[in-house]
Formats: C-alpha cells, structure tokens, sequence
C-alpha cells in the first residue's frame, strides 16, 4: 500500500512538472500573441456588453477549450500538432494567466461569423449597429450565428430557435442595460 501510494504521488509530482514546462516554454511565451490578438480587436469584441457576455457562457459552457483551440489556430494557423497536451493543457493553461472577462473578449474578437471574426463586425452586418445597442434578441440571434454560419445562413428559422434557447439559458435580460460595457 504505502509503495503504491509513493508511486501515485511520483506520477502526480511528474505531471505537475511537465504541466509547468509546458507552461513556461509553450503559453507562456504566446501571451504576447494573445495581448496582440485583444489589443488589434474592436473595442466591441474585446470588452463585450454584458448581455453578450452572457450569452456567449450560454452558448460555451467550455469557453475555455473554445478559446484555446480559437487562440491556437489564430497564432499558429499551419500547426498540425493537435496532441494531447494542446488538446487539454493549452486551454487550461491558458485560462490560468486569463480571466473569464479576457477569454469572453478572445471568443468575440476570434468567433468565425460567415465572412469575416468578430461579433460586432457580424452585428454592423446583421443589424446596422454595434454589439453594446442591440436588443436582447438581436444578441443572442449574433453569438447564435456564430455557432454555425453556414447552416444558419440557409436555415433562419433554426437560428431563431438557436438565439431563443440561448435567452433561455442565460437567464432574465431585463437587468441589463443597453450599452453597459462588460462588469465581470
């Protein structure tokens, strides 16, 4: 028993040290890449209104694998390497030196919307205004969209049923204000 417990704990010191290589020679070095990524992105995306804010945790229960693999393929587009340790370590290491605010902004500013990234870039096209001015309805119908543009794009009434379940999910709207940056 008290090899197998000296065993356990030698594994678990192990994996400890090779997440925390993985940390100082693989994240850690990109968090420049990513302060560019939020530096270059629309002030809409980076700080995005509460209502979207919570939408999009509606829609991404796992906003932190979303963003991780949306960050790798931002930085390292031609990358193969999906291993194990980018699959899973990555985006859990990621969101150690993030705060949920910066991950919600990442997700905005890299969403793939049908033409182009970004949330507000698809609410301008959508609805000819900005993310912090629309209804609580036209929110969830932009960071619905982005779920699946091309089938959303042939299909509306399936985005109506998409942005409707997504309100559902992040709960009553009327306490938020139009055009209240995100507090979280």
């Amino acid at each position: 028993m008290r090899n197998a417990l000296v065993v356990f704990l030698l594994a678990l010191a192990a994996l400890v040290v090779a997440l925390a290589t993985y940390d100082a020679t693989q994240v850690g070095p990109r968090l420049a890449e990513v302060e560019r990524i939020l530096a270059g992105g629309d002030p809409q995306d980076v700080h995005p209104p509460v209502q979207v804010a919570r939408l999009v945790d509606a829609q991404l229960p796992r906003l932190r694998a979303t963003v991780g693999s949306q960050v790798q393929a931002a930085i390292e587009p031609a990358s193969g390497s999906r291993s194990i340790m980018r699959r899973v370590a990555w985006p859990y290491l990621l969101s150690l030196h993030l705060d949920r605010v910066r991950l919600q902004g990442l997700h905005a500013t890299l969403a793939w919307n049908g033409r182009d990234r970004g949330l507000n870039r698809f609410a301008l096209r959508a609805f000819g205004k900005p993310l912090d001015q629309l209804t609580p309805v036209q929110a969830a119908t932009v960071v619905a969209y982005t779920h699946a543009p091309a089938v959303y794009a042939r299909h509306p009434d399936w985005l109506r049923v998409r942005a409707q379940r997504l309100l559902e999910r992040a709960g009553p709207m009327e306490d938020v204000e139009l055009n209240t940056a995100s507090a979280h």
